[in-house]
């Protein structure tokens, strides 16, 4: 091993190798931990609100989105604060609980090949909120 390995004039470099050697075998497990824990957590925040879909609705429509193409700010370029947090969040991960969660009860789930923005079924939600305060 190369701790067998040593050489006249290495203390400073051993030194700093064994206290980096030292962090990371304290430091990785408890990373490891804390990423299992936010998946469990978010899981299971997924399993609650899929289960209210499913009790609420007779079909679910579920549109995949093109987080590249949303994530373009207009010069072009790609905000990558934008994919970092749809990472987070883990679409897919959702979108196979809402699936299976859905099927597990019998209920209708749509996924459409393609859909052209704009999509959001939000849009028509607020024009309508909209209109019902403004009495039109």
């Amino acid at each position: 091993m190369w701790e067998q390995d040593r050489f006249p004039g290495d203390e400073t470099a051993f030194a700093a190798v064994e206290l980096y050697r030292e962090r990371y075998y304290h430091l990785y497990p408890w990373e490891a931990n804390l990423r299992d824990q936010i998946q469990k957590r978010r899981r299971e925040q997924y399993r609650v609100f899929a289960h209210d879909l499913v009790e609420r609705y007779d079909e679910i429509t579920l549109i995949k989105p093109d987080l590249a193409k949303q994530a373009r700010n207009t010069k072009g370029k790609q905000d990558t604060n934008r994919l970092v947090w749809a990472r987070i969040a883990s679409l897919y991960e959702l979108a196979m609980t809402v699936t299976n969660t859905a099927a597990r009860e019998g209920v209708t789930v749509i996924v459409p090949e393609s859909v052209e923005p704009p999509y959001w079924p939000m849009d028509t939600v607020e024009e309508e909120m909209e209109s019902e305060l403004v009495g039109v």
